[in-house]
């Protein structure tokens, strides 16, 4: 009886709790945080990688874009109607800030008939130091593209020669141009560069307010003439909006103000555009063949205005963040090995292009 009892109370009696021993416990723990940390440097470690190959990606996407821009524009420099080698006359007034270097005629001499210039340079421009910049980059060259652009507009009527003093020209059909934009008309054989004072429907006029006069240097026959807006553009590397990164900029003409500057005014395109180099390529041979002989910049002694087909574009990207790579990347730029300092952390990478400019060119030095 005694024995039944003793088993029907063990049978009933609950099982006692068991726990665990310290040393269970450390080697738990110590397995716990081996999977965290494992998990942690997984992630810091994607994380990273994930951060190098976006800003990758983003730099070259800056590039390609970046030389679409120069090269579509350098494409378009030189044109002039339905005829490149034409003379014209710059009408616009001397003073007004949109009177640009249309033609290779000083600007003392606004009547001077000129052909048209398709391209401007300036080598090496100091510029203001931006943080985490290397000093010896401080230093780009800008570029200037001219010429008329794709849109014509057909005359309405003759401008004969005793109505040259009128201050309208009559187009085809509504334009769509604007008053303070600057516009060329042309035979195929002279032409006229001025700005536009006014509109109304499909007249342009221009007055002598913006122009040195409201007269053309020609006569103008409707069925061998027509109308094109004309503009300069000029790329730049300057300090962008956020006033810390490098970027490339890009300020055109006619713009709606004076004393407005490129580096200052431009319009940003490309963030961490550090430098630009601009080489001019000369045909220099008597077969005159088109192909560059040698390259120089722009304000080299030798640089010859004629003979220039094309043009080698250098642009050094960085990376918009900075701790995209563990220590500082060496880079070689324009033939000369930089290693930044230890603070610097971005990525780099070198664009270069060879532009044929299609449409001849004239070369000047602003």
């Amino acid at each position: 009886m005694n024995a039944l009892t003793s088993a029907s109370t063990l049978a009933h009696s609950p099982v006692r709790q068991q726990g665990l021993t310290l040393i269970e416990l450390m080697v738990a723990m110590a397995i716990g945080l081996l999977v965290m940390g494992t998990m942690v440097k997984v992630y810091v470690d994607s994380s990273r990688l994930y951060n190098f190959n976006d800003e990758f990606s983003q730099m070259q996407a800056n590039g390609r874009f970046a030389l679409e821009f120069l090269r579509r524009d350098a494409r378009l420099a030189g044109f002039w109607g339905c005829n490149q080698d034409i003379d014209m006359v710059n009408q616009i007034k001397k003073s007004h800030y949109n009177r640009r270097s249309y033609t290779n005629v000083a600007d003392a001499n606004p009547h001077s008939t000129g052909k048209g210039v398709a391209i401007g340079g300036t080598d090496d421009n100091a510029l203001t130091a931006w943080p985490q910049q290397i000093t010896t980059l401080n230093v780009s060259d800008t570029i200037t593209f001219r010429g008329a652009t794709g849109q014509t507009f057909d005359l309405s009527a003759d401008i004969p020669a005793a109505n040259l003093s009128a201050d309208v020209i009559l187009t085809s059909a509504t334009h769509g141009i604007d008053p303070g934009e600057t516009a060329l008309i042309s035979n195929c054989q002279n032409g006229d560069i001025f700005e536009v004072t006014g509109t109304t429907g499909a007249a342009l006029e221009h007055k002598a307010t913006q122009n040195d006069s409201a007269a053309l240097s020609k006569e103008y026959k409707e069925s061998e003439s027509a109308v094109y807006l004309v503009n300069e553009i000029e790329y730049c590397i300057g300090t962008g909006t956020d006033g810390v990164t490098p970027t490339l900029r890009r300020l055109s003409y006619p713009n709606q103000a004076a004393g407005l500057t490129c580096a200052n005014d431009g319009v940003d395109l490309i963030e961490g555009a550090e430098n630009m180099q601009i080489l001019f390529g000369l045909d220099l041979d008597a077969a005159e063949d088109g192909v560059a002989d040698v390259y120089l910049e722009a304000d080299h002694t030798a640089m010859d205005m004629d003979k220039v087909v094309s043009i080698r574009i250098s642009l050094l990207l960085r990376s918009v963040s900075n701790g995209v790579t563990d220590e500082p990347q060496p880079f070689t730029y324009m033939g000369t090995t930089t290693t930044p300092p230890a603070t610097d952390r971005f990525l780099r990478r070198v664009f270069n292009a060879t532009i044929t400019l299609r449409n001849g060119a004239l070369v000047s030095s602003s």
